[in-house]
């Protein structure tokens, strides 16, 4: 049978205008103008001889004709839209996971163009974020923690990644007055806050101490609330940086950063990566997970003076 139909440009337009009681909003809906709008309904009132609105300065007002049109039209959209995404391949959500903002930076994001390499097909969405996820709540795969043991965070499966070793570094030119620890009493040192404000870690006193320069005073300090920030600052010539180990190894290999002294002490805290205690991974979350376990793995073995 065929069926007599209007225009269903119109239609949808007629239907958007009813909904939001505005030719604008549904101009912005539909992405077009409220010139637009107006022209497929003038011509849908023309099409059916009856008025559909009544126009009002800056609103408009179904008639009788268009307050029985709207049920039908909504229901018959909506019948549309759920039969399109019936055969819509289903887009299945990216694996997740949460990472301290440095680590991300500096160790994850320069190795996931292997993991994309090995699988293509399965998308990744990074959150770098100081702050500690609740991973069900959050509807996150996976996080990256800096905790002392797996003990410290009992509410997931933990898996232990590695332990920085921390040492100080800077620009080769800074370098080359630099002979011993008590050098530093007449340089800028460069401290890391967000370090500090999160409690375990260790810092330039626990460094110094180790170095056996417990009591000396640096001439400056340059004070960064970032852990990059300070490590760019370190490169740039600007002072002597306390770094990680994992944060550095691109600025090492290239020269932009190099160890004045052969000290390094343990971070205190170590790379764990944690996963729901009860949930169980969806099969590429497993995959990325299993990749980075080994990536963390190899490079661990290959970088015995960076990382533990």
């Amino acid at each position: 049978m065929k069926r007599r139909l209007p225009s269903l440009n119109a239609l949808r337009a007629f239907e958007a205008a009813a909904r939001h009681g505005s030719f604008v909003d549904a101009a912005e809906e539909l992405a077009v103008t409220p010139a637009a709008v107006s022209h497929q309904i003038k011509g849908l009132e023309e099409a059916l001889g009856v008025a559909m609105f009544v126009r009002h300065h800056r609103a408009v007002e179904l008639t009788a004709a268009g307050r029985r049109l709207l049920p039908g039209l909504s229901d018959a959209f909506d019948r549309i839209a759920t039969a399109v995404d019936g055969v819509r391949p289903a887009r299945e959500a990216p694996v997740t996971i949460t990472v301290p903002p440095a680590f991300a930076a500096k160790w994850l994001a320069p190795r996931l163009e292997g993991f994309m390499a090995q699988y293509p097909d399965i998308p990744i969405r990074v959150q770098a974020e100081a702050a500690v996820v609740d991973l069900e709540a959050a509807e996150v795969d996976l996080g990256v923690r800096t905790i002392t043991s797996p003990e410290a965070a009992p509410e997931n499966r933990v898996e232990r990644l590695f332990e920085d070793w921390v040492f100080p570094v800077c620009g080769p030119l800074l370098r080359m007055v630099l002979k011993a620890p008590a050098n530093l009493s007449m340089q800028t040192v460069i401290v890391d806050e967000l370090s500090e404000m999160h409690g375990g870690y260790v810092s330039w006193p626990h460094w110094l101490e180790a170095a056996g320069a417990a009591t000396l005073k640096p001439a400056k300090e340059l004070r960064f609330s970032h852990s990059t920030l300070a490590l760019d600052a370190a490169a740039r010539g600007q002072g002597v940086a306390l770094a990680r180990g994992s944060l550095v190894l691109s600025e090492m290999r290239s020269g932009a950063l190099v160890r004045p002294f052969d000290t390094a002490i343990p971070a205190g805290k170590a790379y764990h990566l944690v996963r729901s205690r009860t949930a169980p991974l969806r099969p590429k979350a497993q995959l990325f997970y299993d990749w980075l376990i080994h990536e963390a793995g190899a490079f661990r073995e290959e970088n015995p003076k960076l990382v533990r």
